[in-house]
């Protein structure tokens, strides 16, 4: 359930964006876009036998990245991820994961969500399959809408070993070293977590 919006060729913020306001669009709360771009960068939690969630440490590292690029750019950190997220923040509703950016604060089911989902075969060729239902879902999103409030109140706070920059995927780790982009652990994450060396001789 992972999409890299902000991360992908170049691992995330490779380029540099003018602070100027982005497109009209609908504005999400700072907890739901939160929630949305945890959602589409390190999918849902999962249920743990004993009870509860399992989040992993993305969210937290993520608002990090955010701050951390909102504070380098003179922007909110809101602000800087409508400028690099538009299609999580509903400014670009395209693509088959669309129904990220129409996830909402009350579980309702959000639009675009799939019907089917494709098998891949060692043949090259995909079996096409019914998707699981929003309701399948729904308490997980809910769940983490929950711990996007409790990352932004400072109750989840990243492990990061340091100030963070950047995140991308294992598609990404050949360009991130590449450009010469600096590993930084943020404890158990789906993703990885760099910090730009521009930046680092200015991390405050």
């Amino acid at each position: 359930m992972r999409n890299h919006i902000v991360a992908t060729a170049a691992v995330v913020f490779a380029l540099v964006a003018s602070s100027a306001a982005v497109a009209d669009g609908p504005r999400a709360s700072e907890q739901l876009a939160l929630a949305r771009l945890c959602a589409s960068e390190a999918g849902f939690p999962e249920r743990r036998e004993e009870g509860g969630w399992r989040f992993y440490d993305d969210c937290p590292a993520i608002l990090s990245v955010l701050r951390f690029g909102g504070q380098q750019m003179d922007m909110t950190w809101l602000g800087f991820a409508r400028a690099y997220s538009r299609r999580v923040m509903g400014q670009t509703i395209t693509g088959p994961r669309a129904w990220v950016a129409h996830l909402q604060a009350d579980g309702s089911e959000p639009s675009g969500w799939p019907t089917t989902t494709l098998i891949p075969q060692r043949d090259g060729t995909a079996l096409v399959r019914p998707h699981a239902p929003w309701r399948a879902y729904r308490e997980a999103w809910r769940a983490l809408y929950e711990h996007a409030g409790q990352v932004l109140r400072g109750e989840v706070v990243a492990p990061c070993e340091g100030p963070v920059s950047d995140w991308g995927g294992s598609m990404d780790r050949q360009r991130a070293e590449r450009i010469g982009l600096i590993p930084v652990v943020c404890g158990t994450t789906q993703n990885d977590f760099y910090l730009r060396p521009s930046w680092a001789a200015n991390p405050d």
